[in-house]
């Protein structure tokens, strides 16, 4: 597959073999316990990660890595439909995740580096501009 191949692929939502990427123009949340956990991604295998009580829609506008006040910062990879990433505060306080890529989610396990805490299938659902903040659900409190 040829550079501009490669581009089209991933642009149209698609990793280079076919399985599902994730969407670089968006932020995935989960809502748990009263707060909500956000991941954004880059192209460049940067990921980051905040917890917020604000909604979506709102989040979207200031979640992105120039904004200084963002310090869980890591990097992703994903191959085969699989995404495992990592974000930190610094090197010492790191949260892992590792799951699988939907088209309009990520199914995730999450092992807290800073306080041994796991959690499994953890739902991170899309959220675009273009979406309804409808969309913003409370699918997994309580897990």
């Amino acid at each position: 597959m040829s550079e501009t191949e490669d581009l089209q692929t991933v642009a149209a939502g698609l990793q280079t073999d076919g399985s599902a990427a994730v969407d670089y123009d968006s932020i995935y949340f989960c809502k748990s316990s009263g707060s909500t956990a956000y991941l954004r991604f880059y192209p460049d295998g940067t990921v980051i990660r905040v917890s917020s009580e604000g909604e979506p829609k709102k989040v979207i506008k200031w979640f992105n890595r120039e904004n200084s006040d963002i310090e869980n910062k890591g990097a992703f990879k994903i191959a085969q439909g699989k995404i495992s990433c990592t974000t930190n505060a610094d090197h010492s306080q790191s949260i892992d995740h590792n799951g699988t890529v939907y088209p309009d989610k990520l199914v995730l396990s999450s092992y807290s580096n800073i306080n041994g805490n796991k959690r499994d299938n953890l739902e991170f659902l899309l959220y675009t501009e273009k979406k309804k903040a409808a969309a913003y659900s409370g699918r997994n409190e309580g897990k």
